[in-house]
């Protein structure tokens, strides 16, 4: 039997807890995520019993329990209800990466392009020429850490 081909941005429930939390930044093939934060995880993780654990974060936190759950589960049954964890696509916006015909030999003239202008991953400029983009890879953040997406 074949194995089923992932989904663009499917990670293992390992990734999520270690490497790839909420507010991290996932660089897939065609554009980057980040990872929402618990409130955007589907239900239906099991609980995972850690008494002193879920105690400690309880003093931490200063409410009076938590319950400790695990990654919501990949159901592979199409009929089944949508489950998983929303990512949010960032950066937004894009740099053109061809050489703009007119200009001198070897100088990229580089157009900044927001997402939604692209149309199946390229720029389609005036020309109806379509043009390669790649994401703007920075961040801009507050002092407290919040990333910028505007």
């Amino acid at each position: 039997m074949k194995d089923a081909k992932k989904a663009p941005g499917e990670i293992r429930q390992s990734q999520l807890v270690t490497t790839f939390d909420p507010g991290s930044m996932i660089d897939l093939l065609k554009y980057s995520v980040l990872i929402g934060g618990l409130n955007f995880w589907s239900p239906g993780g099991e609980s995972i019993p850690e008494p002193r654990l879920s105690q400690k974060l309880a003093r931490v936190l200063g409410v009076l329990s938590v319950e400790l759950k695990s990654p919501p589960p990949v159901d592979d049954d199409a009929a089944a209800p949508t489950t998983g964890i929303t990512g949010f696509q960032f950066p937004e916006w894009f740099i053109t990466q061809d050489l703009e015909a007119g200009s001198r030999q070897g100088v990229r003239s580089r157009l900044l392009v927001h997402r939604k202008a692209l149309t199946k991953g390229k720029y389609i400029d005036r020309d109806n020429k379509k043009r390669p983009v790649v994401p703007v890879r920075f961040v801009r953040a507050c002092r407290a850490g919040h990333i910028g997406l505007g």
